[in-house]
């Protein structure tokens, strides 16, 4: 395991058997790579790599900010599931951040069975979602907050 402060990341590895959902997605790759340029001029970016015989097998996009471990996007090698290089990765991570003080580790984003193997504190995870004031943006806000809601309800009864 190796820890890396960068200025900027260009490329997201190749993890996943259609590589990384921030690689697959431009828009994400666009921010992610932003976001890596802004934190790596303030040293706050954190990239961890777990590589097995060369090959990456596990990733973590973070940032660390005074003494806290913000964990964005972790990712795994599926080809490699059954030895669980992911839950490697954090043990090493976290192993790294006891060792130089870190007090926090924050998964972020919502609670998963994966994340409860390490901890059983949870936060409230909130979602904001902004559109533009436009007719598409308002479309767009329909769209996600009463047309597929309604066409869930349908398909659920439907499938009763």
């Amino acid at each position: 395991m190796k820890r890396f402060v960068m200025g900027a990341l260009l490329v997201m590895g190749v993890v996943g058997s259609a590589g990384t959902a921030i690689a697959q997605d431009g828009g994400a790759r666009g921010f992610y790579s932003e976001l890596a340029k802004a934190s790596g001029h303030r040293r706050t970016l954190a990239c961890h790599f777990l590589r097995l015989d060369g090959e990456l097998v596990s990733f973590h996009y973070a940032l660390e900010l005074a003494d806290r471990y913000f964990l964005l996007k972790p990712t795994y090698s599926e080809s490699l599931k059954e030895l669980s290089p992911g839950h490697l990765l954090v043990y090493e991570v976290l192993r790294d951040c006891i060792q130089r003080g870190v007090n926090e580790f924050d998964f972020l984003g919502p609670d998963m069975p994966w994340k409860r193997d390490w901890t059983s504190n949870t936060r409230l995870h909130t979602w904001l979602f902004i559109f533009r004031d436009s007719t598409f943006g308002r479309a767009l806000c329909r769209a996600k907050f009463r047309w597929m809601p309604a066409a869930q309800r349908v398909m659920q009864r439907w499938n009763r």
